[in-house]
């Protein structure tokens, strides 16, 4: 994994000085090594976390024996032992044990369209053609890699990291209203936006190509994960072919130089993990957990699989001298970002700094196999549809409230089947954790009610409409994939990983098993009305039997607790004068001092909409921005 830098010069400008901040920046995503280049109009730079070919043939940017292709590139190719064997086949010359290489005689060989088609990985490069006067921006199908750049009359500059281009361009950088809007919703900045509206992100599954003599771009797609028949299984059919597809993709991820460890959090995705990695290695597997200190928590569960398969186990107790690292944290993030389990996700990181280099982890059940409550209610309004037609659901639910209210039936009802079916786009898109649309029009000023409240909803909407293709269930859960994972918690691991110099690596976001997963029937999903039904039978077996019943509790802290304790003076703060959210000029006072006292007396839980509203006005402060500089 490393940190990749470049630019086009198109008006004489000098990009040196861009080039070699970004690389000091990027440090952190590549200790072992850094690299820039210059042919004509084309800078490119790159900082080197070595995990393959450990040697100095790894060094980038790398170049064809006759320079006519250049690239420099952050990621891991899984299958890239095969693709160089059918390249030596074809002809081609290594000079590497590396993956970079196989970019470069990929793309010669088969074209850029061809090389996406064959790779198989996490992702982002840039790659000059040097010849044709080209440069290919490229990320990976889910998102898993960043990649910023920004384009005007005198340059077109890119960055794994968004720092170092606000920096060189802060004079154009503005921000985007869509963007904050969506922040304050759902606690981090859409992609491909960003918090600036001048600076984008390259789209997942997609490349950006950019004209060297003209400066023109566009952006094209390569992948879509589209809607497929579907599969014709048995429960107990699913299963083997799970397990199996998980099991190659844990083994593809083992492809490295060093050694491999695991995040162990005592649930279902990274115990799957943790099972399956065990049983692929012929040493013990190091294991890490993290739990909070007072709290129910999860690692007494990880110890019990720890325990099962022997791994090299490792605890961390998370306290509130996590907010030590909050000031670091928000620096390097380069955009705001609510999502307070970043906190002992980047302790636990670095933690396994300095002793791993590569870390599995469980990213990706949730989304794949109906892991939160709204797909399950998808999936029941799903039914609800299928089962009654239009004309006889009224007497449907009026006969399911009269049976609930006999037998004295708590829970869902059909009722609510027909008011979720009735929901917009981005209601069913809404976790419920920020600030609704209502909330923030109570919390705005009326001058920014007109420019801002509102937008999140229509990203949502746009997004679900892209993606969702036919709707239902299986329509919600490809709108997470590019939404809530590409969002918040892809964003949350990189970050937290990597300015720790980690590698995670994520099994369940293999592009087999995502694409297999996809076309399993939802009742293999739900099965029996719960959650994760199917991935729970494989666990029962592979990680513990009493797996089933256990809470879903994840790398989380008591925010709420905390809010009104260890940081109860920076939260008295936010809504006085003076400070960054006040001189930004968006929000009332009085409404900001409201949510404050009413959280900090007990007699509401504001803790994600403090904590959103906290970072945004330290954010303000580190960057300058918002009026207090």
């Amino acid at each position: 994994m490393c940190g990749i830098v470049g630019g086009v010069s198109f008006q004489a400008e000098d990009l040196a000085s861009f080039l070699t901040e970004a690389l000091q920046d990027l440090r952190l995503r590549g200790p072992d090594g850094s690299g820039q280049s210059r042919r004509g109009q084309v800078w490119l730079g790159h900082t080197r976390l070595a995990v393959l070919d450990l040697s100095s043939a790894g060094s980038q940017p790398m170049f064809d024996p006759d320079e006519r292709v250049g690239v420099t590139f952050n990621g891991e190719i899984y299958n890239f032992r095969q693709l160089k064997q059918d390249l030596q086949g074809a002809g081609c010359l290594f000079r590497s044990g590396t993956d970079t290489e196989v970019l470069l005689h990929g793309y010669e060989q088969w074209g850029m369209e061809g090389l996406l088609g064959r790779l198989d990985g996490m992702f982002a490069f840039a790659l000059v053609d040097f010849a044709r006067r080209q440069l290919y921006l490229v990320r990976d199908r889910f998102g898993k890699k960043p990649l910023y750049y920004y384009r005007d009359k005198d340059c077109f500059i890119f960055c794994s990291d968004l720092r170092p281009i606000y920096r060189f361009k802060r004079q154009a950088c503005t921000l985007d209203e869509v963007s904050l809007d969506y922040y304050l919703m759902e606690l981090s900045v859409p992609q491909p936006r960003t918090i600036f509206r001048q600076v984008r992100q390259v789209a997942p599954a997609a490349y950006l190509l950019l004209d060297l003599e003209s400066g023109a771009y566009q952006s094209k797609s390569y992948w879509r994960l589209s809607p497929q028949p579907a599969l014709d299984l048995t429960p107990s059919q699913a299963e083997q072919q799970l397990r199996h597809l998980l099991q190659q993709a844990v083994v593809k991820r083992t492809v490295a130089d060093v050694p491999v460890g695991c995040f162990l959090s005592g649930g279902i995705d990274s115990g799957l993990v943790v099972a399956l990695l065990s049983q692929t290695l012929a040493t013990a597997v190091r294991t890490f957990s993290v739990g909070v200190e007072g709290e129910d928590n999860e690692l007494p569960d990880a110890r019990v699989l720890a325990r099962r398969y022997a791994t090299d186990h490792t605890e961390f107790l998370a306290t509130p001298d996590l907010f030590g690292d909050l000031s670091f944290l928000i620096t390097h993030m380069g955009e705001p970002f609510a999502d307070s389990s970043l906190l002992p996700s980047f302790r636990l990181c670095q933690l396994m700094s300095g002793q791993l280099k590569v870390v599995l982890s469980g990213d990706g059940g949730d989304e794949l196999f109906g892991g939160y409550p709204e797909y399950l209610r998808a999936f029941r309004t799903d039914q609800f549809l299928q089962r009654y037609p239009p004309w006889a659901r009224w007497f449907a639910v009026v006969a399911d409230k009269i049976w609930a209210r006999l037998l004295r039936r708590r829970g869902e009802n059909l009722g609510s089947c027909r008011d979720y079916a009735r929901l917009a786009p981005h209601q069913r898109l809404y976790r419920h954790m920020g600030f609704s649309l209502a909330e923030r029009h109570h919390l705005y000023t009326p001058g920014a009610l007109q420019a801002l409240a509102g937008q999140a909803e229509e990203v949502l909407d746009d997004l679900w409409r892209e993606h969702a293709l036919g709707g239902g269930v299986a329509g919600l859960m490809r709108t997470s994939l590019r939404s809530r994972l590409l969002n918040d918690y892809l964003v949350k691991i990189d970050r937290a990983s990597m300015l720790n110099s980690l590698e995670v690596r994520s099994p369940f976001l293999d592009q087999a098993l995502v694409e297999w997963a996809f076309r399993l029937p939802p009742r293999l999903c739900f099965g029996h009305g719960e959650q994760k039904w199917l991935l729970k039978n494989l666990a029962e077996k592979e990680v513990d039997s009493a797996i089933r019943s256990r809470p879903k509790r994840g790398f989380s802290i008591p925010l709420a607790d905390w809010l009104r304790g260890p940081l109860r003076p920076q939260v008295l703060q936010l809504g006085e004068a003076g400070g960054a959210l006040h001189h930004l000029g968006l929000f009332r006072g009085s409404s900001l001092r409201e949510m404050v006292q009413q959280h900090l007396s007990g007699h509401s839980d504001h803790a994600h909409r403090l904590w959103a509203l906290l970072i945004l006005d330290l954010w303000l402060n580190q960057w300058r921005l918002g009026g207090t500089n």
